[in-house]
């Protein structure tokens, strides 16, 4: 298991994909702002992918949902995040 996060862009013209891997805290969350603050203008739709999250810490996923959603209104745009489905892995709970 992973005790930091990573994250990985694929950016097209008006489109953008966020892949996260690893732990998800309120670090990494503020690294995931980054990473979205640093696309271009035209980029208006964001799906954040976190199939590759292991654990996270209680409060990090509503803080990432937090930063989600100012991202799509200052930009007007859209966003959608996509968690593990069901057998896929298990997430653990940091606390």
């Amino acid at each position: 298991m992973s005790t930091t996060l990573h994250c990985a862009l694929e950016a097209h013209v008006t489109a953008a994909t966020l892949y996260l891997r690893g732990t998800l805290s309120s670090a990494g969350t503020l690294l995931a702002l980054r990473c979205c603050d640093d696309l271009p203008d035209s980029i208006r739709t964001l799906r954040v992918d976190l199939h590759g999250v292991d654990c996270y810490h209680p409060t990090a996923l509503d803080a990432l949902l937090l930063v989600l959603r100012g991202w799509r209104e200052r930009r007007a745009g859209v966003t959608r995040v996509e968690l593990p489905g069901r057998g896929e892995c298990s997430l653990c709970l940091l606390g």
